[in-house]
């Protein structure tokens, strides 16, 4: 219940999607911007949340540096950084698998709309930590599932 309060008490809310943008102020937040996060400009927070397996915007392994540096950028000192994340099965044997399992490529359709492909990134926890600690981050798993999904808090080392 207390992540639950703390969403509701949130400074800023953004997220690319108007639509999302727009349910949101519908929903009674006061600070809600379409925008993305790999551009976003602000002063430093205490707690950044990235639930709804939204580091998988860094759509790569590789990517998850290049996010980390801009989560630190906008983290105050002693700052985190909450992720929800799943580890994705490995599918063996099969032709669509290539390298990660969580480097995904898909495109979401409703009735005769389709939208573009897009890349995202599911990632399990021990891949998480091994690539955070090469930016110099701690990782603590707070809650886990049967099912391999996860919740963690991240803390750049200032």
């Amino acid at each position: 219940m207390l992540l639950k309060a703390c969403l509701f008490n949130c400074r800023v809310n953004i997220d690319i999607c108007p639509q999302a943008v727009q349910i949101m102020i519908e929903r009674g937040i006061k600070d809600a911007r379409q925008q993305d996060f790999l551009q976003f400009n602000s002063k430093r927070f205490d707690t950044i949340f990235m639930l709804g397996h939204n580091i998988g915007m860094c759509e790569t392994l590789n990517g998850i540096k290049g996010l980390l540096h801009r989560c630190e950028r906008l983290l105050r000192p002693g700052g985190q950084l909450l992720v929800n994340s799943v580890k994705e099965p490995e599918v063996a044997n099969s032709p669509r698998q290539k390298g990660y399992p969580g480097e995904l490529e898909f495109r979401l359709s409703y009735e005769r709309n389709v939208g573009p492909w897009m890349r995202w990134l599911h990632v399990d926890f021990k891949t998480l930590t091994s690539h955070a600690l090469e930016c110099g981050w701690a990782t603590e798993k707070l809650i886990e599932t049967e099912e391999g999904g996860f919740l963690a808090r991240l803390n750049p080392s200032l």
